[in-house]
């Protein structure tokens, strides 16, 4: 399934986003929504000019290169790192993705395997948490 074919036409807020994920993940098809708000993401660090002029490189996580995988020491099994992004510097900045469907919703470091990604992440030069959430649980 990908996003298009679930967004249709006509999308043109992060509104219409939402409405059409929550449904998924209502039904019990979280991984799902969340790999189709992963495709979002990878679209938005691709399309948006604050990140166009600034990123050399977007990868998802299984089509990194393997000089990147063994740069930034990844396993071949995703951990917690979704997102890849390069900048023009070359520095690699390791992205996780997370949809709720409650945006008000609080991310957990444990339930939402944060801690998973930061200890993935350890050699990537900067951390993104791209998220709809309203924050981090503490």
């Amino acid at each position: 399934m990908k996003l298009a074919d679930v967004l249709g036409t006509g999308v043109t807020s992060w509104r219409d986003v939402h409405t059409a994920l929550v449904p998924l993940d209502e039904a019990g098809k979280a991984k799902t929504a969340g790999f189709l708000f992963e495709e979002f993401a990878y679209g938005y660090f691709k399309a948006a000019p604050e990140y166009r002029e600034s990123l050399k490189s977007v990868w998802r996580e299984h089509a990194l290169p393997r000089l990147v995988r063994q740069r930034l020491d990844l396993a071949k099994r995703d951990h917690g790192v979704d997102l890849v992004l390069e900048d023009k510097e070359g520095r690699l900045l390791a992205v996780q993705v997370k949809f709720k469907t409650k945006e008000q919703s609080l991310l957990g470091w444990t339930k939402d395997r944060l801690s998973s990604w930061l200890a993935e992440a350890d050699e990537a030069d900067g951390l993104v948490l791209f998220t709809n959430a309203s924050g981090l649980d503490k």
